[in-house]
C-alpha cells in the first residue's frame, strides 16, 4: 500500500491516470482478508507498474541497498511477464485497465529502461487506445448545438474523464517518442475528438467542469483555454506541447512549400501572453502546478519568443527568432531539418553550420540571446520541485540539437591554473546540477547527464 500512496503523491501529478477515490475503494480500503487477493491479470499489471514507478521515492530501509532509480526493477520484471501474457490473450478482451497498465509500463520503459522496446510498447498503447475508441471519445459533443456539454451522470463523467486521461497519456508518450526518434507521429491528429482533461481536484470531487476539445488547427487551438472554466495547468501544458509538436513536425518535412514561420511565431507569442495572463499560481500551489507552468516556460523559449512568462527583470522587448523557428527560417536546402540521422545529437546544429550559413561562432551567436534567457529561467526553478517533474523533460534541457549544451560548453573560460577549455562554465554547471536531480530517480536523467 505504501507504494500506492507514493504513486498518488509523486507520480500521479505527471501521469494522472487514476481517479483516486475509485482506485482506493477498489484496491486499498478493502478488509485486510480481501485486499490484493485473486486479482485479475489487468489489475495486477496496473499495481506492479504503479509500484515500479513509485518505488524510487520510497525511504524504506530494505530498498536502500539499490539506487533509487533502480528500486522498481523487480516490480517491472513482474509487469513485463504480465504484459507478455496479455499480448497472447483474446484481442476482444481488451479493457481500459489493460491500456492503463500498458501506459504505465511504456512510461516506465521510456523513463527508466531505455533499451527495451519502448517504441513497440508505445505503438501497442496507440493501437489499444484506437481499439477502445478513445480518439472519438467526445465525438457526441460535436452533435450538440454550439458543441454544448453533453449531459452525463456523475459516475458517467468520472469514467469518461478517466478515459480522457488514458488518451492524453498515450498522446504524450507518442509525441515524446516521435520527436526524440525523428519519426512520424502514430496518432492521426486530424481525427481526434477528445476534450482536454480537467484538474485532479475537480475530477476527484466529481465537479463537472466544461473543457474545450482538441483542435488540430493551432491558429484556433492556442486560445481554446482562454475563456474556458478549465484552467488546469496540465491542460495548458498539453496545448503548449501540441504547438511544440506542430512546429517540430514542420522540420521533419521537406521545406517546400516553406512553412509560414511568421504565422507560427505570432501564434506562439499570443499563446504565451494568454497563458501568462491566465496562469496565476495561488500561494498554496502544488509542486505539480508549479512544474507544469515552469515547463511551459522552458518549452516556449525553445520554439519562439516568450516576453511575459519570465520574471519582469528578464523581459524581452525585441522580437527575434529563437532556436527551432530560427533553424526552420534559415534552412535553404531541399531536405528536412530533423531526420533520423541527427536525432539525439548535435549533428543538427553542426550540419546547419557546415552548410555555409555562417561561421561556427556566428551561427551559434544567432541563438545566444534565447539560450541565455533559457538559462535565466532555469535559475528560478525551485530545487525541491525538479525531481518531481516529468522525467522525460530532462531531454528538454539540452535544447534542440543540443544547442543549450553546445552554448554552455562554448562558454568555458580559461584560468591561470588550467589550460583553455578545461574549466566548466557556470551554465554547464547549472545544467549538470539540474540534470542530477532528474538522474537521482530516473535513468533517462542519468543518460542525458552522461552526454
Amino acid at each position: 500500500m505504501f507504494r500506492i500512496d507514493l504513486y498518488f503523491e509523486r507520480v500521479q501529478g505527471f501521469l494522472p491516470l487514476f481517479h483516486r477515490p475509485t482506485f482506493y475503494d477498489t484496491y486499498v480500503t478493502l478488509p485486510i482478508h480481501e485486499k490484493y487477493v485473486n486479482l485479475d491479470r489487468d489489475s495486477a499489471l496496473i499495481l506492479y507498474t504503479m509500484m515500479s514507478l513509485s518505488a524510487r521515492y520510497s525511504s524504506l530501509p530494505y530498498l536502500e541497498t539499490a539506487h533509487a532509480r533502480d528500486r522498481g526493477v523487480p516490480l517491472a520484471r513482474q509487469a513485463r511477464a504480465l504484459f507478455g501474457s496479455a499480448t497472447l490473450a483474446d484481442p476482444a478482451a481488451l479493457t481500459l485497465k489493460l491500456l492503463q497498465g500498458t501506459i504505465l509500463f511504456a512510461y516506465y520503459n521510456q523513463s527508466s529502461n531505455l533499451s527495451w522496446g519502448t517504441d513497440i510498447l508505445i505503438g501497442v498503447c496507440v493501437r489499444y487506445a484506437y481499439k477502445l475508441g478513445l480518439h472519438a471519445l467526445d465525438e457526441d459533443y460535436l452533435n450538440n448545438p454550439d458543441h454544448s456539454p453533453v449531459q452525463l451522470s456523475n459516475a458517467q463523467w468520472v469514467l469518461r474523464e478517466e478515459k480522457r486521461r488514458a488518451w492524453w497519456s498515450v498522446w504524450e508518450l507518442d509525441t515524446f517518442d516521435a520527436i526524440i526518434c525523428r519519426r512520424p507521429f502514430a496518432i492521426a491528429r486530424h481525427r481526434v475528438h477528445v476534450l482536454l482533461p480537467v484538474s485532479d481536484a475537480a475530477w476527484f470531487s466529481g465537479s463537472q467542469v466544461a473543457s474545450p476539445m482538441f483542435d488540430p488547427d493551432i491558429s484556433r487551438f492556442w486560445k481554446c483555454l482562454g475563456e474556458s472554466p478549465n484552467q488546469d495547468e496540465r491542460a495548458w501544458f498539453l496545448v503548449s506541447n501540441y504547438i511544440m509538436a506542430y512546429i517540430h513536425e514542420q522540420g521533419q518535412k521537406a521545406p517546400s512549400p516553406r512553412p509560414n514561420i511568421e504565422e507560427m511565431r505570432t501564434i506562439l507569442a499570443c499563446f504565451v501572453l494568454l497563458a501568462n495572463e491566465k496562469l496565476h499560481l495561488p500561494a498554496n500551489h502544488s509542486v505539480d502546478a508549479s512544474n507544469w507552468k515552469f515547463l511551459i516556460k522552458l518549452m516556449t523559449i525553445s520554439y519562439d519568443i516568450y516576453p511575459n512568462l519570465v520574471p519582469s527583470k528578464h523581459l524581452i522587448t525585441s522580437h527575434r527568432s529563437t532556436i527551432i523557428l530560427g533553424l526552420l527560417e534559415r534552412n535553404t536546402l531541399s531536405t528536412p531539418l530533423f531526420t533520423v540521422s541527427n536525432r539525439m545529437s548535435s549533428a543538427l546544429l553542426r550540419g546547419f553550420i557546415a552548410r555555409g550559413h555562417s561561421s561556427t561562432s556566428g551561427s551559434l551567436d544567432k541563438f545566444r540571446e534565447p539560450i541565455t534567457d533559457f538559462f535565466r529561467i532555469l535559475q528560478s526553478w525551485n530545487p525541491e520541485h525538479i525531481a518531481f517533474a516529468p522525467p522525460t523533460m530532462a531531454c528538454l534541457l539540452l535544447g534542440p540539437g543540443n544547442v543549450n549544451l553546445g552554448m554552455a560548453l562554448r562558454l568555458r573560460k580559461p584560468t591561470d591554473s588550467q589550460p583553455a577549455g578545461t574549466q566548466s562554465s557556470l551554465e554547464e554547471d547549472l545544467l549538470t546540477l539540474i540534470l542530477a536531480h532528474f538522474a537521482r530517480y530516473w535513468n533517462i536523467g542519468h543518460r542525458v547527464l552522461s552526454k
